[in-house]
């Protein structure tokens, strides 16, 4: 199944914050980072027009934000749900 992306919906915020904290939660620990603190920061950088969810087979597998600067598309932030981490996200 190929892969599709979104635009992301004021809905979607949730998803995307338990899916960023799932997976960025071990190296919070790691670096020993403030809980509260990394989730107002969350909230400032999780810009609702520059996130795109990312699908397959109709179904919610990550999101992507992503913004434009001069001539230049720059990934801020990829997230994948980790059941669909390391899979050929297209046919083979």
């Amino acid at each position: 199944m190929p892969i599709a992306f979104r635009p992301a919906a004021a809905d979607d915020y949730e998803y995307c914050e338990r899916l960023y904290f799932d997976e960025m939660t071990w190296i919070m620990d790691q670096l020993r980072l403030d809980r509260v603190a990394q989730q107002g920061g969350f909230r400032v950088q999780w810009i609702l027009a520059q996130v795109r969810i990312i699908t397959r087979g109709g179904f919610d597998v990550g999101w992507l934000q992503t913004t434009i600067q001069e001539d230049a598309l720059f990934i801020l932030q990829l997230f994948v749900d980790g059941p669909f981490q390391r899979e050929a996200l297209v046919p083979r």
